[in-house]
């Protein structure tokens, strides 16, 4: 993209652009020209060009955050299938995108009901396990990790504790209460999770942290991440809104006022 064409991309400018139908210049001047060109450019299909780009910029990937594909081995699908789980060890990568960096997991199918598709984790299999996954991420960009959070109701400890970390950030710590919970109905609750990138590639990072180190650990599923947008961006959106609306309420009245004068 040329100069010119990342200035007028410019959230700054699209926000001033889109106020321009209801300016009154005086035609012929040179800034006129400009600024309606532009306008006309962004009209003319240009606007959602730009706002992809705005969208995408810093955006980061995670490979199957429901843990929904695997590369099981014979020998573990069957236990699965058998037994609504399989233990999988530290090393192992057999759920895509995922490494076992820590103790052991349990890759739950159908030993409970998932909070999104068919699988999730018990994060303590024999002992509390960790999970990560290392994707590309802006440096400086701010990120917001979701997920679901339950617990194994199977025994204690009945509040369970899960830490989140993206690689050289605290770790954040997220509890939950898994007294009444069934295998039919978890009481999954969404959670957030909120990092700045300090590098090229950044590691997410879920781990068990309770205490005493039971097989009934936290249960994890459905995790995805999306940039969080600069709060001059969001400004810009929103005084762009607020001139749009304000025009529009001037060129109705001025309407109105030359048809009663008719």
């Amino acid at each position: 993209m040329s100069d010119d064409l990342e200035y007028l991309a410019a959230p700054q400018f699209l926000s001033v652009v889109a106020f321009l139908p209801f300016l009154h210049m005086q035609e012929g001047g040179a800034l006129m020209e400009v600024l309606m060109a532009a306008r006309n450019w962004i009209a003319g299909g240009a606007l959602g060009a730009v706002m992809a780009i705005t969208t995408s910029a810093g955006a980061a990937t995670l490979i199957n955050g429901s843990f929904e594909t695997n590369t099981l081995t014979p020998a573990q699908a069957a236990m699965a299938a058998s037994q609504g789980y399989v233990t999988l060890s530290k090393g192992s990568k057999a759920i895509t995108g995922w490494t076992v960096n820590g103790g052991s997991i349990d890759y739950i199918g159908s030993y409970w009901k998932a909070a999104q598709g068919s699988w999730s984790l018990d994060m303590s299999g024999n002992t509390n396990g960790s999970i990560t996954q290392s994707f590309a991420t802006t440096p400086g960009q701010t990120y917001d990790v979701t997920f679901d959070l339950a617990g194994n109701p199977d025994g204690s400890p009945t509040n369970k504790d899960l830490g989140v970390d993206a690689g050289g950030s605290p770790i954040s710590l997220y509890g939950f209460d898994s007294a009444g919970a069934t295998h039919s109905n978890m009481g999954w609750t969404p959670e957030s999770y909120v990092f700045q990138a300090t590098g090229a590639l950044s590691s997410l990072t879920f781990t068990s942290l309770d205490t005493p180190n039971t097989p009934y650990g936290p249960a994890l599923d459905n995790i995805s991440i999306s940039a969080v947008p600069e709060a001059a961006t969001w400004m810009m959106m929103l005084l762009g809104a607020g001139l749009l609306g304000a025009g529009l309420r001037l060129s109705r009245r001025q309407e109105g006022a030359a048809l009663a004068a008719v």
